[in-house]
């Protein structure tokens, strides 16, 4: 299918930024595959053999008539407006040989600095209906990829090793605690039996030798209990955190390209993330261990 894209008229919007938008959404619509696009310098040199401009095209039926020199099936004319402050893209599609309006398209930006994610909007759902003619097309499209996942993301949960490697940390820290909570066990015992020795010691220098000894014990058993109350914390910090992941793990799918929805909940990401990358499918969890060691 070849398509012809006329300049889009300004209204309350400069002359170069329409022209922008113009080209933006030709290149947009040539990369998509799906059609001959002809190009703007090609269109100029054509209509200048005729002796016409396509700037002072506006209207339907000029539209076809141009379509007709151009040999083009169809033809995409359209404004870029600017209405309190936002920037609105409105297109239509005109067959060359019936010279009826398919249907019309409309792109809206926030700012100036949005109009290009408008135009890459505007030109997938017009290019969406372009190809199957339906209006529907683009509910149609929208819900398949949504609902569709490829098989490479199916195969791979990205929560898998997370998961199960906290587990793993927190089952390692939980052991390390119960060894180090025996060995304060041992400590106070032989404290005890060194401290019943040293109350009915007779001798001086046993007795102080004793002394001694229960001052070691004493600093041991202070160190094992501070080794085991770390490891209880790591342990008990690492099994909180396998379940928020065996929770993901369980719940895992993704749809192409996509963020995962837990995103949208403000709280999650601002434990579990260092930052977010627009576009990124799981970008999230790529910081996940830079998130986690600022906070600790």
């Amino acid at each position: 299918m070849r398509i012809a894209i006329m300049d889009f008229q300004p209204k309350e919007i400069s002359k170069a930024d329409a022209e922008m938008v113009s080209e933006l959404i030709r290149n947009e619509m040539a990369n998509s595959g799906s059609f001959i696009i002809i190009e703007r310098v090609q269109m100029g040199n054509i209509l200048k053999e005729q002796g016409l401009q396509q700037s002072g095209c506006t209207d339907i039926s000029c539209a076809v008539e141009l379509g007709k020199i151009l040999s083009a099936n169809k033809m995409l004319i359209g404004t870029v407006m600017n209405m309190q402050g936002k920037k609105i893209i409105t297109g239509r599609i005109v067959d060359v040989q019936s010279g009826a309006v398919d249907f019309s398209e409309k792109g809206v930006a926030d700012s100036q600095k949005e109009i290009y994610t408008a135009v890459i909007a505007f030109t997938r759902d017009l290019t969406a209906r372009i190809g199957s003619g339906d209006t529907n097309t683009v509910k149609v499209e929208k819900k398949k990829k949504q609902d569709e996942t490829p098989a490479e993301l199916k195969s791979s949960n990205p929560y898998t090793f997370p998961a199960f490697g906290f587990t793993g940390f927190s089952l390692l820290s939980f052991g390390g605690g119960y060894y180090y909570n025996m060995k304060v066990a041992a400590v106070n015992s032989d404290y005890s039996k060194t401290s019943a020795l040293y109350k009915t010691s007779t001798n001086s220098a046993q007795a102080t030798a004793l002394g001694d000894k229960m001052d070691a014990q004493k600093k041991d058993s202070d160190k094992f209990s501070l080794y085991r109350n770390i490891s209880y914390g790591i342990g008990a910090a690492s099994l909180l955190t396998s379940g928020y992941f065996f929770y993901r793990y369980f719940a895992y799918a993704p749809a192409a390209g996509a963020s995962l929805e837990y995103k949208k909940n403000e709280i999650i990401p601002l434990i579990f993330s260092g930052y977010s990358m627009p576009g990124q499918r799981n970008s999230d969890r790529n910081f996940f261990g830079c998130g986690m060691l600022m906070r600790f």
